[in-house]
Formats: C-alpha cells, structure tokens, sequence
C-alpha cells in the first residue's frame, strides 16, 4: 500500500552497496541491484521491463517502462541516465548476454513463481549485513535520496519517476552520509 511509515525507511550506503555486489552468485544479480541502487528502479516492475533496445549506449540514456504509473498522464515512462556504475554492470551483463537471445537485460526471474527476495535475503547474509524492513525498496529509497540531495527538484522528479510530494511522504530522509557530510 501507499501508508506512511517512516519505521521502514532505510538508507543502505554505498560502503553497503559495494558489499552486496561482491556477495552476489552471478552477473545477472550484480545487474538487479544496480538497476535499482544505482538506477532508482522499482523492482521487479521496472527492472524487469527493460529491455536491451532501451539501453541507448551512445547517449548513456536507459529508457525505463513504470506499470505503476502508466495511468498517470505522460508518467508511464521516463529516461534516466546511465549513472557510472549502472554502466559498469550492464555491459558486464551485455558482455555475458546471448546473441539473438532473450530482448530483456533480466532474462531470468521472469516467472512469478520465483521468489527474489529470499534469494536477496541469502545475498545479504553472505554480504554480512542485517536485513533491513523493506528490501528492494529501500535500495530505491536510498538512490532517490541522493539524486534529490545533488539534482534540482525537476531533474530528480523525472529521473525517479514520482512527485515531490511522494518523495517527501515515502522516499526522503536525512541520512549519517549527509550528516557527516556537514560536519566535516
């Protein structure tokens, strides 16, 4: 649902980051995280929806399909950069993609039947991290703090996919990283 509580909000850090992708089995979940820590994707709506051809290597742009907010006129989409460290794990997985295989950079996990988030629970012990409330969304949570921290409002409403209003209620909170930041 779409409730307000700010017990489940989590800022996972970089440091925290950088720890999952060196836990995880294979490329494939090195590139699920990055879509979503790096890239600010919902999961697995958005992350499963893009496909190669949206992957505009040359603008490093990456086209991103929003089911949730398609009803929203003009909100069904948007574009999003290709932030430095997405670009390094999808050319990973491009590198390791079959040619004239599946047209989506996830070809796995497309069965609903398969569960994610266990197998992102067991990513997280071998990492050495506690859980946190909300797993894949607060990967989210956490990009949509810092691209609204370092971008203007507008920039950061149309790379995230939703208002100012929606960060501010479900999304923005003060983190260690940004207090540290002030003191020094």
């Amino acid at each position: 649902g779409s409730f307000v509580n700010p017990d489940r909000m989590f800022y996972v850090p970089m440091k925290d980051y950088e720890k999952l992708l060196d836990a995880c089995p294979d490329q494939t979940w090195r590139t699920i995280l990055a879509l979503n820590r790096i890239g600010g994707l919902r999961n697995p709506s958005e992350t499963l929806a893009v496909r190669w051809e949206d992957v505009n290597w040359e603008n490093r742009s990456i086209f991103i399909r929003s089911s949730k907010t398609e009803r929203y006129n003009g909100k069904g989409s948007r574009v999003i950069p290709m932030f430095p460290g997405l670009r390094i794990e999808l050319e990973k997985q491009f590198d390791q993609a079959e040619e004239g295989g599946s047209p989506y950079v996830i070809d796995r996990w497309r069965d609903t039947e398969m569960n994610m988030r266990t197998h992102f629970e067991r990513i997280i012990f071998r990492a050495g991290l506690q859980q946190w409330p909300r797993l894949f969304q607060n990967l989210r949570e956490s990009r949509a703090n810092e691209i609204w921290s370092d971008y203007p409002e507008h920039v950061a409403a149309a790379w995230m996919g939703h208002s100012r209003k929606i960060a501010f209620k479900h999304y923005l909170q003060v983190t260690d990283d940004q207090f540290q930041k002030a003191v020094g």
